[in-house]
């Protein structure tokens, strides 16, 4: 297993966000290049779908491995976070806009990404769904991400994609079977007083 699937979650919402603008914008395109790099040609409409921030999901460090086979257990993945700026570029103010609706409205109606549009290498690394979130930032953070693309702020989006679980390069370990399961329990005495 390698970790291309960060690049194929990306490609995923690219295509998800491309076929959703195309529906009022036929020859629109979707692209995962950052907004400062992806510049369509006069009249033609893109939306960036940049992948600007990586980390990890620190509720789910400790989740327990899975157990594969009845004597194998499988390596804990890497549970991640993708942070992506969605940003309308060419065209005109108002067509930008409509175009961020669209892609909005897109990403809102795929909240949560099934097996049939997910790619092919996520479905092989055991991953059964994405789940999309509108992703609401400060000005201040926005404008942070627009200085370091040297570009002025401009009409965009944030999304983060959660949980993307990054599976262990290892193989799975050994495990020893589970021989007895056993249920132990016991009253809870009352704390009222006498």
């Amino acid at each position: 297993m390698d970790g291309t699937i960060i690049a194929d979650a990306s490609e995923t919402l690219r295509a998800l966000v491309e076929d959703g603008v195309r529906i009022a914008f036929p020859a629109a395109t979707a692209t995962l290049e950052p907004p400062n790099l992806a510049q369509p040609q006069a009249n033609e409409i893109a939306v960036s779908v940049w992948l600007h921030m990586v980390e990890r999901h620190p509720d789910l460090l400790n989740v327990p491995p899975r157990r594969v086979a009845v004597d194998r257990v499988e390596r804990r993945p890497l549970p991640l976070r993708l942070h992506y700026l969605m940003t309308p570029l060419g065209a005109d103010t108002l067509t930008r806009q409509r175009v961020l609706g669209m892609a909005m409205q897109t990403m809102h109606d795929n909240a949560f990404v099934e097996p049939g549009d997910l790619e092919q290498p996520l479905i092989n690394a055991r991953i059964r769904s994405l789940s999309i979130h509108l992703n609401s930032q400060s000005l201040e953070d926005l404008t942070r991400v627009w200085h370091a693309l040297t570009r002025p702020y401009e009409l965009s989006a944030c999304y983060l994609v959660d949980v993307l679980p990054l599976p262990s390069m290892r193989e799975d370990r050994a495990g020893p079977p589970v021989v007895e399961k056993r249920l132990e329990y016991a009253a809870v005495p009352s704390g009222g007083r006498s």
